[in-house]
């Protein structure tokens, strides 16, 4: 029987859907990232999945059909986000 690492077992596990231009072409973009409980919005975005913070304010996200409006809001365990980036141009 395999062991659980035990740094993971205090984690939360949370679900991203990545869409727009943090998807890479022929990568599922469906992430399940383990963050330390009492992470937020902001932790996720810069510490977990490296986006730079100078970025946030391009970023939607959305849990639960509702658009998430403070990021320091915190993460719930096994929650299921959808993390938008638009695309601009002209």
């Amino acid at each position: 029987m395999a062991k659980k690492k035990i740094e993971d077992t205090n984690k939360y596990t949370v679900e991203c859907k990545l869409f727009g231009g943090m998807c890479r072409s022929g990568k599922n973009n469906v992430l399940s990232v383990k963050v330390e409980p009492g992470s937020n919005y902001k932790d996720l975005l810069i510490k977990y999945l490296r986006y730079s913070p100078h970025h946030l304010k391009y970023f939607t996200i959305v849990m639960d059909g509702e658009t998430v409006k403070d990021f320091s809001e915190k993460l719930k365990d096994n929650s299921k986000l959808t993390i938008l980036l638009p695309v601009g141009g002209g």
